[in-house]
């Protein structure tokens, strides 16, 4: 029985410490955080909707708890460019949290690399840590440029109509969240020739 009245008296001291903070600082307004989790049961999955739905309720600028830190939304082109002028440095860094720091091995000093006679233009091996010149797919533009140019022939040489019986506007649009954002539901389209089909045909040609 004891250690459960010592449990219980600690999680009370831990709401209660969290809402007092809460309430000693002014926040933004949003949606009412639930105990522990925040409101990471009100994040719908596709974010960027859920979080316009809330600007349009809440203001521009938004509280959003994910569990028991504080996550400050800007939804505003001229908010988030006053934002980030007058408050750069606050902004420039990523929320650590203890456990981060106490199992972080490999920690980063740059004093190790500025305090030497290093060529930061160079390739040295030393500043692979961050950087040493280019390392990004040498084919990634030859890539792009050869998708570009499919998909403009397949636009240009056939007419994509729904499937028979499908019409345009019963096409589900929506979206399914993850690390890329995809169609929930895969589109099928008929291609049909753009040209008569006498067109297509070989004619046998003599040198």
């Amino acid at each position: 029985m004891s250690w459960f009245l010592i449990a219980a008296a600690t999680l009370a001291a831990v709401v209660s410490y969290k809402l007092i903070q809460r309430l000693r600082f002014k926040f933004p307004p949003g949606p009412r955080p639930k105990p522990i989790v925040g409101n990471l049961n009100d994040i719908k999955p596709v974010r960027f909707r859920c979080y316009y739905e809330w600007a349009q309720t809440y203001g521009p600028i938004i509280s959003v708890w994910i569990g028991s830190i504080l996550n400050v939304v800007v939804s505003s082109a001229e908010l988030a460019k006053e934002v980030l002028k007058e408050h750069d440095q606050k902004l420039a860094d990523r929320h650590r949290n203890r456990s981060t720091e106490a199992f972080s091995r490999n920690e980063f000093r740059p004093e190790r690399f500025l305090e030497e006679d290093v060529d930061m233009k160079g390739h040295d091996f030393r500043l692979l840590p961050f950087g040493a010149g280019r390392r990004v797919c040498p084919g990634a533009q030859l890539g792009i440029n050869l998708v570009t140019s499919m998909m403009s022939h397949l636009l240009h040489h056939f007419v994509w109509t729904p499937p028979q019986g499908t019409k345009p506007e019963e096409i589900d649009m929506s979206e399914n969240p993850g690390l890329v954002t995809y169609m929930r539901v895969p589109v099928q389209a008929v291609a049909t020739p753009s040209l008569p089909s006498d067109l297509y045909k070989r004619v046998p040609f003599d040198m």
